[in-house]
């Protein structure tokens, strides 16, 4: 199976803000710094014969599935993202690109579509994962078929080998254990999704349990880390045999039910998309209206050429309405376009079942 490159799309948008070139970029007063950012990456992977998928997040998709209060309060939705996001989605999906949004957040898709595929990857076809959200490290696997790469900063790319060495433990120095990156947020919180450091009523600190559970729990299968990856079974039993206090009990249930990935449910799986099942020409044509040079030359390389101006006047047409919608305030909440709704299914398992 060729390599598999998901694409978390929202840190493409948030990155661009902040590259030379990309930032301020925009045609007829729509912004499309960062479309030309995320093209520049797509179009390169066309050319590369590899399957891919896009996750977005969509409206109100954090605050639907969560029992945090404020979980993601802290997080102000950018008219610029927003825009752009959807531009991207209503196009590429119209170009036949595996795209997917809905009730989920971005990285719950992704958690599935690793499912998925996880058996089929290996260590030479691997799944790479590309976003700043460190928290799909969840993702990776014991055998190096899953891997992470930052959007940012290639120094801060995850696998397998340096993974104790990079993650973090919320503020704290602690490392977080191989396979741990979600129970570790549930003691310790996360300040970037406005999630606060668990302290029980006996003021036992959530970096305290969090060592207990790696010495009393995770310590006893190492050799089996699949257990601890795929589903929160040994922190549940953990937290009914160490917590006592029920109020206790039921606050990191609902962060567990908020932070681990949800299993979403899909007849037909989660389809890749490659050069050869989508609209190339399509692409060229958006590369061509937003001015991505970058992308016009990496699929002049797959025989695709630009078409003549005329008859892009359309599609020009259209990002100048959009620009006057975006002037106007439209996009200060997603739209959501028309996605179908998803039914979403917590992958907490009750206790009982373990």
């Amino acid at each position: 199976m060729p390599q598999i490159q998901l694409f978390d799309v929202f840190p493409y948008l948030h990155t661009a803000k902040h590259v030379v070139g990309f930032g301020n970029k925009s045609k007829s007063y729509f912004p499309v710094g960062g479309i030309d950012f995320f093209l520049r990456k797509l179009t390169a992977e066309l050319g590369m014969t590899r399957n891919m998928a896009l996750t977005f997040d969509s409206r109100g998709s954090a605050q639907s599935k969560t029992k945090i209060k404020g979980y993601k309060g802290n997080r102000t939705r950018q008219a610029d993202i927003v825009a752009q996001a959807e531009y991207l989605y209503d196009k590429l999906s119209r170009c036949g690109v595996a795209c997917y949004k809905g009730e989920g957040e971005a990285d719950d898709y992704i958690f599935n579509i690793c499912n998925q595929y996880v058996a089929d990857a290996s260590e030479y076809a691997p799944i790479i994962i590309n976003s700043t959200d460190y928290d799909l490290c969840h993702n990776i696997d014991e055998k190096g078929a899953v891997r992470f790469y930052s959007v940012n900063s290639l120094a801060n790319n995850v696998s397998i080998v340096n993974y104790e060495s990079v993650l973090r433990c919320g503020k704290t120095d602690e490392r977080v254990i191989f396979n741990t990156v979600s129970a570790s947020k549930v003691f310790c919180g996360d300040s970037s999704d406005n999630i606060k450091t668990f302290t029980a009523e006996d003021d036992t600190k959530g970096i305290t349990l969090y060592r207990e559970f790696i010495r009393d729990v995770i310590s006893q299968f190492l050799s089996k880390p699949g257990y601890v990856k795929r589903d929160p079974r040994l922190l549940q039993a953990f937290i009914e045999t160490r917590i006592t206090s029920e109020s206790d009990k039921r606050k990191l249930k609902a962060r567990i039910d908020t932070i681990y990935p949800k299993v979403i449910k899909r007849p037909n799986g989660f389809e890749l998309s490659n050069n050869k099942n989508v609209d190339l020409q399509g692409i060229m044509d958006l590369c061509c209206v937003v001015g991505c040079g970058d992308g016009v030359r990496n699929l002049r390389k797959l025989g695709v050429y630009p078409r003549p101006d005329g008859q892009l006047q359309s599609m020009k047409d259209e990002l100048y309405e959009l620009g006057k919608n975006f002037n106007n305030g439209v996009y200060q909440a997603d739209n959501n376009l028309n996605v179908k709704s998803l039914n979403i299914f917590s992958e907490a398992i009750n206790v009982g079942d373990f």
